[in-house]
């Protein structure tokens, strides 16, 4: 079962995906005429469940804390979250969790559990396995000392299943579409054991994939190679999670780009650990992104590297769909950039918050309207640019 998981004032937590998922498919159902679990109701649940970005977008930019805080589950209680920020502005990603576990909790008389330390209280604890699934070896419960986070991990580094998940975030951090968990899973059998193998010819290619025995000659194939091949250019910040190293997430990955780019980092409330070994160019975390980043320059693939935005620059924040005028929020804020905008978080430093509906009341437009910033359709701004 896929969830998001979040940061609240009280701790870290999580909310199943598809409650999200149901929540759009009402929406869509008063605006397009079906009714629920009809087949255009379950095209709208299988679309987000199978869009991670669209998601999280959903979650973040039309529903308020109100929406979902019963249906929300309580992991731990270390998370630093103001609680002006509640959970808007934290960081939000999507895990799978075992469907038994989610059953258990939904079934519990309580859903929101209040600390880690409730767990066993739901029996929760007697389903925990011992034994990665895998590789056999042992399972052991590990804090992150740094958001506070608790996971099950394996202890093996060579474990072939944590390899293909990290491989799998690792095309998604990149942005490359068509290639899902399972295509990873037959990569990984194939020899692509790591994201950065995705760029060296020597390995990824179409007759070494087919010899595998993993893959054949044929139309979906050539989507898989495809998606690769036809990548042009690569955010350097994206390039570094890609790697999916120890602490090296999302922040800490922006702050290394900044580094790399020569300008100055922000490395204040970071895990130092991650930041001592991504500056130190003989440790061997280092030498990997030296290593991928020259891969990458020689497939002549352009690598975006941060500047510092220009006093001209107009910041903008998104709520709302994006439809009928572009696909989805990152089509708008790759029309709109050309011309001046960048996607910002709203906050003080943010010039306009775009929408579909001025007289949406979503929690940006709340917050816009407190801070009074300057609110436009994104109809108006198509209009404005003269954009298709």
């Amino acid at each position: 079962m896929k969830i998001i998981k979040f940061a609240t004032p009280k701790g870290e937590c999580y909310i199943p995906l598809k409650f999200i998922a149901n929540h759009r498919a009402k929406y869509y159902s008063t605006v397009d005429n079906y009714g629920k679990d009809s087949d255009e109701w379950n095209e709208q649940v299988d679309f987000i469940l199978n869009d991670n970005y669209e998601g999280i977008d959903w979650m973040e930019n039309n529903m308020n804390w109100e929406d979902f805080s019963d249906h929300v589950v309580m992991l731990n209680d270390k998370v630093m979250v103001t609680d002006e920020d509640r959970w808007e502005n934290s960081d939000k990603n999507i895990e799978e969790i075992d469907t038994k576990l989610a059953d258990i909790i939904n079934d519990s008389e309580r859903s929101y559990i209040e600390s880690k330390r409730a767990l066993e209280k739901f029996g929760i604890s007697s389903i925990i396995p011992n034994e990665c699934p895998i590789c056999l070896n042992q399972l052991v419960i590990k804090e992150n000392s740094s958001s506070g986070s608790v996971g099950l991990y394996c202890v093996n580094d060579i474990c072939a299943g944590a390899a293909v998940k990290k491989l799998q975030k690792g095309v998604e951090q990149l942005g490359i579409k068509g290639i899902g968990l399972s295509t990873c899973e037959k990569l990984f059998e194939a020899k692509i054991e790591r994201v950065e193998d995705l760029f060296d010819k020597t390995k990824f290619n179409r007759m070494k994939l087919i010899d595998s025995g993993h893959f054949k000659s044929g139309k979906s194939l050539e989507i898989i190679v495809n998606a690769v091949d036809k990548t042009d250019s690569l955010e350097l910040k994206r390039i570094v999670n890609s790697l999916n190293i120890t602490d090296v997430g999302s922040s800490v990955s922006e702050q290394i780009a900044r580094m790399l780019a020569g300008l100055e980092p922000d490395f204040g409330g970071l895990n130092k650990d991650a930041i001592a070994r991504m500056q130190d160019k003989t440790h061997d975390d280092r030498i990997r992104l030296d290593k991928y980043i020259e891969i990458i320059k020689d497939n002549n693939i352009d690598i975006i590297e941060p500047k510092e935005l220009s006093s001209d620059v107009i910041k903008f924040e998104m709520t709302g769909d994006t439809k009928p005028y572009f696909k989805q929020k990152r089509d708008f804020a790759d029309s709109v950039f050309d011309h001046g905008y960048i996607h910002h978080k709203l906050n003080k430093e943010c010039d306009i918050l775009i929408t579909n509906d001025l007289e949406s009341n979503t929690g940006k437009m709340k917050k816009a309207r407190q801070l009074g910033k300057e609110i436009k359709t994104y109809k108006q701004i198509a209009e404005d640019l003269g954009l298709n």
